[in-house]
């Protein structure tokens, strides 16, 4: 990621989807070589990813990439955290950003990962809000049509924020993401 050469809008939003892709194809690889190898030996062993990339919302992204942190955090961090807070309609909303925030830091102690955590936790709340919100509007597109745009927004905001996960540094990923949106 040397942005001395001047890189675009189009080159950032490539990078990181492309990231997403390299992420998922060698840790979806190496995970699927250790599943056949366990079924050799008659072990069975869970799936790890099941197509994020299809995904229609957040929710159902983190359901479906690294199933076995996402599950291990779900159920160790935020059900702990939404219960203890069970009695505040705000408090789940706060359990998915310390619960991200943590799952970035797993990574490692590197801001670009914190932020990388925080940001998916924001884009989670953002989901629950939006969810909220849509249940007192009757507006709805055509089912293909909300379904495809559904989609594009997830996997936009999923590519995006794989900028914080790849850059070196806060300064890196801030210089990237007003490439992206800066004409």
């Amino acid at each position: 990621f040397d942005l001395k050469g001047g890189w675009g809008g189009i080159d950032v939003w490539l990078l990181g989807i492309g990231f997403g892709f390299l992420l998922f194809f060698d840790f979806g690889g190496y995970t699927h070589m250790a599943i056949g190898a366990a079924r050799i030996f008659g072990i069975r062993l869970p799936e790890n990813f099941d197509r994020p990339f299809f995904s229609t919302t957040p929710s159902i992204f983190w359901t479906r990439w690294h199933m076995s942190l996402s599950f291990w955090i779900r159920d160790y961090v935020f059900n702990p955290l939404a219960v203890a807070g069970r009695r505040y309609s705000w408090w789940p909303y706060v359990g998915l950003i310390i619960s991200m925030t943590l799952f970035g830091l797993w990574h490692g102690a590197k801001w670009t990962y914190i932020v990388y955590g925080v940001y998916h936790g924001l884009i989670l709340v953002m989901h629950g809000l939006g969810q909220r919100m849509k249940r007192q509007f009757s507006v709805r597109p055509p089912r293909y049509l909300g379904a495809f745009l559904s989609w594009l927004t997830t996997f936009a905001l999923i590519s995006i924020g794989f900028v914080f996960f790849r850059a070196y540094d806060l300064t890196q990923a801030w210089t990237m993401l007003r490439a992206v949106f800066t004409p």
